[in-house]
């Protein structure tokens, strides 16, 4: 039976890789769903593994919570992700859920509640008053950690600096009710430095509440720092075991764009140091130097590299001169260092 299986998944394999790169109608089906081009690939890059053993270390030993605080572009958002993912692999009776944090002129707690039912996906995030709301948002954390038999609650807050210290008495609000259910909570902040701002108010006012519920020390998230994290993060999208598409055709990222010259041995991580050199040239243009290179750059400039360089795929391949230069460009990097 398992010979047999193994038989079938073989044939499946090298079906769906006949059809991703053979195939042009296929292949190009493919192309519009491929991750790279809808940017919806999640890496696992030195500086999320750094976060994860940070995360896990709070959950493991219940800490309230405690913030991450990095430059705008940093991959923020699939960090998220990417430990939630991880998280629920390794904690399954642990509950977790994500707030956008959204910024208002006014914040009032009914819009406050609309939001967080909103980004449950809560069908009535836009009826009932400010009480309704809470209470409606409060049973669906209940449910969701009876749900998983557990009884501890985490929740990972995005664009943290959006709110205002109302919103943060309103989140610790609803994090003591949850207490005092059973349920403890960790909260975990990803924020622009511009948090800082608001934690420098609460120290200055006194506010040990929200401090140690939210704030106590803070983390630097951070970009790629060196050409060996950079190549380090390019070999994953070499390596099929580890991100392929289609599914099951064994065709990892780099392949899918250059297959002649892939099978013929070229790697992606190959291109590490003209990519970290373009970096630098870039960031020279503007009196500055490549340091703390954050998701977004990165991956828009490789992307970009391989719409450019796809149509030179072959057994014997090199980068064309100036192409990874061009693909910074294309990335708005040297706009952000201004």
């Amino acid at each position: 039976m398992n010979s047999t299986t193994s038989t079938i998944d073989d044939a499946s394999r090298l079906d769906l890789r006949k059809q991703a790169l053979c195939d042009a109608e296929m292949r190009q089906a493919h192309y519009l769903s491929h991750p790279v081009v809808t940017d919806s690939l999640h890496l696992a890059t030195e500086p999320v593994k750094e976060v994860f053993e940070v995360v896990q270390h709070l959950i493991i030993h219940r800490f309230p919570g405690s913030p991450f605080i990095g430059a705008f572009r940093m991959g923020k958002t699939h960090t998220i992700q990417i430990l939630c993912d991880e998280l629920r692999r390794i904690f399954p009776k642990l509950a977790i859920g994500t707030l956008i944090a959204k910024k208002h002129d006014k914040p009032t707690e009914k819009a406050f509640w609309g939001d967080a039912l909103d980004d449950y996906e809560h069908g009535a995030s836009l009826y009932g008053t400010a009480p309704e709301r809470r209470r409606r948002f409060m049973s669906m954390i209940v449910s969701a950690v009876l749900s998983v038999k557990g009884d501890q609650y985490v929740f990972f807050v995005d664009e943290g600096q959006c709110w205002t210290l109302s919103e943060w008495v309103w989140m610790r609000d609803l994090t003591n009710d949850l207490k005092r259910r059973g349920i403890r909570t960790t909260t975990i902040v990803f924020a622009h430095e511009e948090l800082n701002v608001l934690r420098d108010m609460l120290i200055s006012t006194g506010r040990t509440d929200l401090i140690g519920r939210f704030f106590h020390t803070p983390y630097v998230f951070r970009g790629l720092r060196n050409e060996s994290e950079l190549q380090s993060m390019m070999q994953c999208l070499d390596d099929p075991s580890k991100h392929e598409h289609p599914c099951g055709s064994g065709i990892c990222m780099s392949e899918f764009f250059l297959p002649a010259a892939y099978c013929a041995g070229w790697r992606l991580a190959t291109e590490a140091p003209h990519l970290w050199a373009a970096f630098g040239q870039v960031a020279a243009r503007q009196g500055r130097i490549a340091k703390d290179i954050g998701m977004q750059w990165v991956m828009s400039s490789i992307r970009a590299w391989l719409f450019i360089v796809a149509n030179y795929d072959s057994a014997d391949f090199k980068s064309p001169p100036d192409s990874w230069v061009e693909a910074i460009g294309a990335s708005t990097y040297q706009a952000s260092l201004q």
